[in-house]
C-alpha cells in the first residue's frame, strides 16, 4: 500500500498572530512599524501555504495517475 506523505513541519504550524498597536504607542511611527511588521507577517505565511498547496496539488495528480 501506497502511504502519502506526510505534510512539512513549516505547514503543520498555524501562522502567528498579527502585532496589535497598544493604546499607549498610538503615535503615527508606532502604527507603522506594526503594520510593516504585520505585512511581512502575513506575506511570509501566505508563501508557504501557497507552496504547500502547489505541491499538494502536484502530488496529488502524481498520486492518482498512480494509483489507477
Amino acid at each position: 500500500t501506497v502511504k502519502f506523505p506526510d505534510s512539512p513541519e513549516a505547514i503543520k504550524q498555524t501562522c502567528p498572530d498579527l502585532a496589535k498597536v497598544k493604546d499607549d504607542e498610538a503615535q503615527v511611527s508606532e502604527l507603522m512599524k506594526v503594520v510593516v511588521a504585520n505585512y511581512g507577517t502575513y506575506y511570509e505565511c501566505k508563501a508557504k501555504l501557497d507552496a504547500w498547496l502547489e505541491w499538494h496539488k502536484k502530488q496529488k495528480e502524481i498520486f492518482d495517475s498512480i494509483s489507477k
